[in-house]
């Protein structure tokens, strides 16, 4: 079924819009909003790069030490330099006006931005210090309570010293009721003061 439109396509459930492509490809039309977002993206890396310390060119605008940077840098500066360059690479292809070769260097971007984003996490995943804390935490939460324990029995010896006409089950009923726990958590914790 076709849309009211030339390019739409109506199934009943959905419309489904296209546009047909000249061969010449596509064509870029002048976005402020991504010339804003590149000089947002440029003024961060430069701001990581002056913040670890690394020496900025203010003719070319690129790290003065090259030749350092790939062997014994930081990975957030190795991404840092590697957005500088897509971001002039996205800038160069979209003055040129193309498409397709801007879109794959903004997806190469995104990408560079992804990895500098997460890098100040790597060292918590690398040693998993929040997951042995939380691991620790939770042993010391299943550790026996055996003070507790000690106090219930206590309890148990002397209600069943007061009475001693009382089976193991109602005393343990009894206090269970004091202690805000079940029969059955008691029967289990203390013993029978009864039992030989």
């Amino acid at each position: 079924m076709t849309g009211r439109y030339e390019g739409d396509q109506n199934t009943g459930i959905y419309v489904w819009r296209y546009r047909k492509v000249t061969s010449k490809g596509f064509t870029i039309g002048p976005s402020p909003n991504l010339k804003t977002r590149l000089a947002d993206l440029e003024r961060q890396v430069r701001h990581v790069l002056t913040k670890h310390k690394v020496k900025i060119s203010r003719k070319t605008g690129w790290p003065k030490d090259k030749s350092d940077l790939p062997l014994s840098a930081k990975p957030i500066l190795i991404d840092a330099v590697a957005i500088l360059f897509r971001v002039e690479a996205v800038r160069r292809w979209v003055d040129k006006n193309h498409a397709e070769n801007a879109a794959l260097e903004a997806i190469i971007l995104g990408r560079a931005v992804e990895r500098m984003s997460v890098r100040p996490f790597e060292p918590y995943v690398k040693t998993g210090k929040k997951i042995k804390r939380s691991a620790r935490l939770g042993g010391e939460m299943r550790k026996p309570p055996a003070g507790m324990w000690a106090t219930w029995q206590t309890k148990v010896n002397d209600l069943d010293a007061r009475r001693p006409d009382l089976p193991f089950r109602s005393i343990a009923r009894i206090v269970g009721n004091e202690v805000n726990r079940s029969e059955r958590t008691i029967r289990k914790r203390t013993k029978n003061p009864r039992e030989k």
